[in-house]
């Protein structure tokens, strides 16, 4: 964000605050929107979300079969096919990234 005087600096944070009152509000975000293509290309081997789930073997199939999936499981590979430590983690770090991007940042 590049700021140029005080008008500037206004605009930026009126802009800021719509933002802000645009996530409040969110309660579910996708997967697609969560865990970005760019996200995964920078975190991972993998494109997209999809294809690092599937090519784990983990039911996608579903929100309930996701749900049910063993998390020491889905930890372990995330460990082994990320920069994360968890799926935690990494589901923590994707969403960080995705509320800066959602401000404005």
């Amino acid at each position: 964000m590049n700021i140029n005087g005080f008008d500037d600096l206004q605009k930026n944070l009126n802009k800021l605050q719509k933002n802000a009152e645009k996530l409040q509000g969110t309660t579910e975000i996708s997967f697609d929107d969560l865990f970005s293509n760019d996200f995964m290309k920078s975190n991972t081997d993998y494109s997209d979300i999809y294809t690092f789930l599937s090519e784990g073997g983990f039911d996608i199939s579903n929100s309930d079969a996701f749900n049910n999936t063993d998390e020491k499981t889905l930890d372990a590979y995330v460990k082994s096919k990320t920069n994360f430590d968890s799926w935690e983690d990494m589901k923590g770090t994707a969403g960080q990234e995705y509320a800066l991007k959602q401000l404005g940042f």
